[in-house]
């Protein structure tokens, strides 16, 4: 059967809603993530903080948005495999050759996305793909199986590479040497992300896109970064095409005691990681640590951190389950429909922040780097995300895709798509 079948948009009236709003609010998060926190880089936050201002927004972003947006997006990824799979099999189309090339697609756009900007996940996500593609007609416990392998795998490399080095420095013999390796990685760390932030803050173009390709590469090349993506982001990834697959996003009300149910255990478990990722940040800075009675010892810290590589996606998972069950209201609905423009447009959306991030922030725009603090940045997303709504909206009503995603289904299926709508189109 011919694939021009597929290359339509999906129609308003099979849309599913629900998950429009969800990617809407997965970009607006990661946003304000991005734009807060992360402004402090390599920078320890208690050095970062200037004010009440900047305290207060840096705690509640971090603990209500920070390792919460990205599984929101990672879930949602592998939400829409499986309805991309669903809709392809019924067409009778080849699911394995379509969804390659779509992939290779994103992660031409994501390596560049990268490179341009050093903020991107989506190279990360086009690699990660193609594993779902084998795991597609795995049954759901094999995939629940997984995500909890592929959590455990990166934190027990983690564990015992921490282990060794921890019986070396106890060794008498060893320990002197250990401590010298230690400060001179710290040191030469330290000397190249300060170089870094420099050409970030103060280098012409050129020199800010050789040093990210330079740590592109350094990312793709190693294979510690595959380890560590397994952990995160693969999992939700997993959970989204099981989610998926039994559908029940797609009919929330018929779902409404079971997500109910997920939505106390996910909170139950984001509130204990997220304790005990309370309990390692505070620890980790002078200022905060003389109010513990004891410093964590190893294994202490290495169950801690488990708990919190569980915690953050389950309060993802959490979000993801209030915000379906708020929409069978319709007053919230009426609401939270502004999102879902947004969410329809989510690659250009987020390709978007980052062009506006590296105008504002680096060497060749506005030189804002280091200068804002996390309140600053948190200022600065309300323009933007108020700009993005009615921009979405307004493109919407008069083209069938973003911009981006035109250009992704294009190269996708290599025969330009149509992008306006007709004057009769709905």
């Amino acid at each position: 059967m011919p694939e021009e079948i597929v290359t339509g948009p999906v129609p308003p009236a099979e849309r599913i809603e629900t998950l429009d709003i969800l990617r809407g609010f997965a970009i607006f998060a990661i946003l304000i993530v991005n734009w807060t926190t992360d402004l402090l880089w390599d920078v320890e936050p208690a050095a970062g903080w200037a004010g009440l201002a900047d305290k207060a927004t840096f705690w509640l972003v971090w603990l209500l948005l920070d390792e919460k947006s990205w599984p929101i997006f990672a879930f949602l990824f592998g939400l829409g495999f499986a309805i991309q799979m669903e809709r392809l099999e019924a067409k009778g189309v080849s699911i394995g050759k379509v969804y390659s090339r779509r992939l290779l697609v994103l992660f031409v756009i994501g390596a560049a996305h990268f490179i341009l900007t050093e903020r991107d996940i989506l190279f990360m996500y086009a690699i990660l793909g193609f594993l779902l593609l084998p795991m597609r007609k795995w049954s759901g416990r094999a995939l629940l199986l997984t995500a909890l392998i592929c959590v455990l795998v990166p934190w027990t490399r983690n564990t015992v590479e921490g282990w060794q080095q921890q019986r070396r420095l106890e060794n008498p013999e060893t320990a002197a040497q250990v401590t010298r390796e230690l400060a001179q990685q710290r040191a030469e760390n330290v000397s190249r992300w300060a170089e870094h932030d420099r050409i970030e803050a103060t280098g012409s173009f050129g020199q800010i896109v050789s040093i990210r390709a330079q740590v592109w590469f350094e990312q793709v090349s190693s294979w510690k970064s595959y380890i560590g993506w397994l952990g995160d982001p693969f999992p939700p990834f997993l959970l989204g095409l099981y989610i998926g697959r039994r559908r029940i996003l797609h009919r929330v009300a018929a779902h409404r005691h079971l997500i109910r149910r997920l939505m106390v255990w996910s909170l139950a478990i984001g509130l204990i990681g997220l304790a005990a990722v309370t309990f390692l940040l505070l620890g980790g800075y002078p200022m905060f640590r003389e109010r513990f009675v004891m410093e964590p010892g190893f294994l202490s810290r290495q169950l801690l951190r488990l708990l919190e590589r569980f915690g953050s996606p389950a309060l993802g998972l959490f979000y993801i389950g209030a915000i379906a069950l708020v929409l069978q209201r319709p007053t919230w609905q009426r609401r939270l429909r502004l999102l879902a423009p947004v969410g329809r447009m989510a690659l250009t959306n987020y390709l978007l922040h980052s062009v506006v991030f590296v105008l504002l922030f680096f060497g060749y725009g506005l030189r804002f780097y280091g200068q804002v603090g996390t309140f600053g940045g948190l200022l600065l997303t309300f323009p933007v995300i108020i700009g993005e709504i009615y921009l979405s909206r307004w493109w919407l009503q008069r083209f069938r895709f973003g911009p981006v995603e035109w250009l992704w289904r294009t190269l996708t299926y290599g025969k330009l798509q149509p992008m306006r709508l007709s004057p009769a189109a709905p």
